[in-house]
C-alpha cells in the first residue's frame, strides 16, 4: 500500500514511517521539517519537504491512504500567532480526498 503521512518528521512519524516500511508499505512522508528530518533512507520511502497546508503541492492521485500527523509542535509556536494552530487540522479536510482512509 502506498502511505502518504503529513508531519512525518515529528516524533510520531518519526516512529510509525519505519514501521510502516518494514510491514512493506511505501511512504510518501511530508513534512515542513521545521525541526529537520531524522528518518533514516528507504527505498521505500520518499520525503518531501512540503507545508500541509499548501494542499496544490501534494500530489493525491499517487495515494491509497493518508495518515494525518501534522500540527503545530509546541506551544510557543501558537502562542506567536493563535491562528497557526488549528490550521494544519482545519486545512487538511479541505484537500482529504473521500476515496482515502
Amino acid at each position: 500500500m502506498r502511505i502518504l503521512v503529513t508531519g512525518a518528521c515529528g516524533y510520531k512519524g518519526t516512529v510509525l514511517v519505519p514501521k510502516l516500511l518494514s510491514s512493506g508499505h511505501e511512504v510518501i512522508a511530508i513534512d515542513t521539517m521545521w525541526f529537520g528530518n531524522y528518518l533514516k533512507p528507504h527505498k521505500n520511502l520518499t520525503v518531501e519537504q512540503v507545508d500541509v497546508r499548501d494542499s496544490d503541492k501534494i500530489r493525491l492521485d499517487r495515494v491509497d491512504a493518508i495518515i494525518h500527523l501534522s500540527s503545530i509542535a509546541n506551544d510557543p509556536c501558537g502562542d506567536l500567532d493563535p491562528k497557526l494552530n488549528p490550521s494544519p487540522n482545519i486545512t487538511r479536510r479541505r484537500w482529504w480526498p473521500s476515496g482515502c482512509y
